[in-house]
């Protein structure tokens, strides 16, 4: 089954629904290029506009593409749950802005440089069995550095030093 109508009055737009019950299939199209279509015995759905901004639902699988932005707002909670991985990749600038941020996780690799403003505070169990928080190359820091605990380098350079011997350590 199929109906169109036309432009030859003046509309600004023409519509084309097509109903195929032998392949179940369906869909309305534009003259534009907007499009819904469903392919029921292949469960997939598509929704695209004439920009070719589309979202598909495939089976189990769900994709969207858009070329400017794709934006998502919840007034309370924002849930993304994956079985097994999340996979996240910005050409420029990746940003995360909250009051606090709470990984629960071990962080394996980290490839990147840090600039931090604020305060650094590590506790707990870090990639050694002493408690410690590992750091395998360089560190600079600007400005006032207290260590409470054991703390071992091969070099530090700064204007004063004051070293006192903790607990029962050589």
């Amino acid at each position: 089954i199929t109906i169109g109508t036309s432009q030859t009055n003046g509309e600004p737009y023409g519509y084309t629904l097509q109903l195929n019950t032998g392949e179940g299939m369906f869909d309305f199209v534009d003259t534009l290029g907007n499009e819904l279509f469903l392919d029921s015995g292949e469960m997939f759905w598509e929704w695209k506009n004439a920009a070719e901004t589309v979202v598909q639902l495939d089976k189990t699988n769900m994709y969207a593409k858009a070329d400017d932005n794709i934006e998502f707002t919840a007034g309370k909670v924002f849930k993304i749950d994956a079985g097994k991985s999340i996979i996240m990749s910005a050409g420029e600038n990746t940003e995360l802005t909250s009051p606090q941020v709470k990984v629960s996780a071990t962080l394996t690799t980290l490839n990147t440089n840090i600039t931090m403003t604020g305060s650094f505070y590590s506790s707990g169990v870090g990639n050694t069995d002493d408690q410690s928080f590992r750091l395998d190359g360089q560190l600079y820091v600007l400005g006032p550095m207290n260590v409470e605990g054991p703390m071992y380098a091969t070099t530090i350079r700064c204007e004063a030093i004051t070293a006192q011997k903790y607990n029962n350590l050589p």
